[in-house]
């Protein structure tokens, strides 16, 4: 190998070790800080400040970021979640979720009940989440423990169990002033479970409350229902009966207004005939009365001799007053000047006028 080739290697090999010298100096020189995220810088020991977002520029050997103890949450196949500590040097200031284990806590009626719950807060101070406490999380673990057990136990098992927004609010309040000299902003609690454990007496006891509840509103929304249904077909038959009542009163009116305009037109129409009559037995200057009774007199003669069963036609007592009868007959009738000429031309006229008169009625 010649000179200039070895020099040449070595050439490449220095201009190599200079890059990554270089590239190791500004790694240490430089660090990119993420949106939404901090970083804590020490310098020698001693907290010095706190990197925002962007490109931030540090002492190497003197500057060193702090280590931040946080636990990663894992979900589990069988639904628990595994909590694991682990040390980062970029603090994450976005809202998180804090999901604290289950515990089993005492209500003041002695009942033993199950509680999951769920914290939402963020990092709002990192100096004080870094340096006022060793472990945060199981600072929050502790505390949030403590404060459950304590809320719960000056409660009674229905007051918890139908009062949960007001024990998420209270929750809230007690955590954010717990948790603010921690340098934490908590949003709000909430209950995932809150339930008795289902081998406790409590739990037995309460699904057949449950049960019995269930039956009851089934009984009572059929029973609704039920009602509901007899008062539409009531108000249905009322509806039906009233329009019924209204057509016959119209039906009735009707009947009524009908049988007043027929009498009106009988009586005009009687009226025009007795008028008619009254005319013509007072053009013929008879008698309007003796008319009258004549007319019955002829009707009851006539229905008497239209049966061809009768045997027997009653006459008065007197036959005078039948001859009587007749004689007066010509003059209601109308017949007075025939008669009178038949009484002038021919012996026993007045008899034969008389005779004639009723055969005419008769007819």
């Amino acid at each position: 190998m010649s000179d200039s080739t070895t020099d040449a290697i070595i050439g490449v090999a220095a201009t190599v070790a200079a890059l990554i010298v270089i590239s190791f100096i500004l790694s240490k020189v430089f660090i990119i800080v993420n949106q939404g995220e901090a970083v804590i810088i020490e310098r020698l020991g001693k907290f010095h400040r706190v990197l925002n977002p962007g490109l931030q520029c540090i002492i190497p050997l003197v500057d060193s970021p702090k280590q931040f103890v946080w636990r990663d949450d894992r979900l589990l196949a069988d639904g628990s979640i595994h909590s694991d500590p682990v040390n980062v040097t970029r603090i994450d200031l976005r809202e998180a979720v804090f999901k604290f284990p289950s515990q089993e806590v005492y209500t003041v009626d002695t009942v033993q009940m199950k509680v999951d719950a769920v914290m939402y807060f963020r990092i709002a101070d990192v100096h004080k989440a870094v340096y006022q406490v060793d472990d945060l999380a199981g600072a929050v673990h502790n505390v949030a423990q403590a404060q459950l057990k304590d809320v719960f136990g000056s409660k009674t098992m229905s007051a918890a169990l139908q009062g949960q927004k007001t024990v998420n609010e209270h929750l809230q309040r007690l955590f954010d002033k717990e948790f603010t000299s921690w340098g934490l902003e908590v949003y709000r609690i909430e209950l995932l479970d809150l339930s008795p454990l289902s081998h406790s007496d409590t739990a037995v006891a309460m699904k057949e409350q449950m049960k019995a509840e269930r039956k009851r509103r089934a009984e009572f929304i059929v029973a609704e229902g039920n009602k509901t249904a007899t008062r539409l077909v009531a108000e249905g038959e009322k509806m039906c009966k009233t329009n019924i009542g209204v057509a016959e009163q119209e039906a009735t009116r009707k009947r009524s207004e009908g049988a007043k305009t027929a009498k009106i037109e009988m009586a005009k129409a009687e009226t025009t005939a007795l008028e008619s009559v009254a005319e013509e037995v007072e053009t013929d200057g008879c008698s309007q009365t003796d008319y009258a009774l004549f007319n019955l007199y002829n009707n009851f003669m006539r229905d008497g001799v239209a049966h061809v069963s009768n045997k027997v036609l009653y006459l008065p007592y007197d036959a005078s007053a039948v001859t009587g009868l007749l004689h007066r007959l010509p003059a209601a009738f109308g017949r007075k000047q025939g008669v009178a000429t038949g009484a002038a031309g021919a012996p026993g006229g007045a008899d034969a006028a008389a005779a004639a008169a009723g055969d005419a009625a008769l007819d």
